[in-house]
């Protein structure tokens, strides 16, 4: 009797308008259940996920590294500059090889050798064209002599090079001597300027022997 009384009195607090009010609070309560923890438990799960990709061989992250292009440049440079020193050292080796010498040995002309270039000096008469003098100024006699009254002679040997300049001088023969004829000659004759001489058409040196008056 007592059951049978809990029950109709529960029906007749269960009337229609309070279990629509019972539906909507416990669509509410579901609602907010899966808001405040379903959501963190998918991200925390998601999270996991993420920290275990790379230890099951999955995509790694990469980091950019600044690269600094003028060590790149320099580095480069190094390695053609050292590239390109065996090549000049055989270049050079190669074109010492053979130096061409001008100059009159036996018969004259023109010898190949592999040694050193050394530059002959032609004798006056043994060359196509002789040396042009271009200004050529005598000197003046010296005070010592034209006060004493004396006259001399001096022979000068000198050697023109290829542009036409005076490049060696020296007095072989002074008479007489101890009156300043040898340095009034000498220094004259470094002055002197010629065209030079050719042999075959190439300028080369040439010896020659002059004598220098003083009256």
């Amino acid at each position: 009797m007592r059951i049978d009384g809990l029950l109709e009195r529960a029906r007749g607090l269960l009337t229609p308008a309070r279990t629509r009010r019972l539906g909507l609070f416990s669509l509410a309560f579901a609602v907010t259940f899966v808001v405040f923890f379903t959501f963190p438990v998918l991200n925390y799960l998601q999270h996991r996920e993420k920290k275990k990709r790379p230890e099951s061989g999955g995509a790694r992250a990469i980091t950019l590294q600044p690269v600094n292009l003028n060590e790149e440049k320099k580095e480069k440079r190094k390695l053609k500059m050292r590239d390109a020193k065996p090549q000049k050292a055989a270049a050079k080796a190669e074109t010492g090889r053979f130096q061409l010498k001008l100059g009159v040995a036996a018969e004259g002309g023109v010898s190949v050798s592999d040694s050193d270039t050394k530059v002959i000096v032609y004798n006056e008469g043994e060359v196509d064209q002789e040396a042009v003098p271009t200004k050529r100024n005598l000197p003046r006699k010296p005070q010592a002599a034209e006060a004493a009254g004396v006259a001399g002679e001096v022979e000068v040997e000198f050697v023109v090079d290829e542009s036409g300049k005076v490049i060696s001088a020296k007095a072989v023969k002074v008479n007489p001597d101890g009156y300043g004829f040898k340095e009034a000659a000498v220094n004259a004759i470094w002055e002197w300027r010629f065209k030079p001489a050719t042999y075959k058409k190439i300028p080369v040196r040439v010896r020659y022997l002059v004598p220098i008056r003083f009256q």
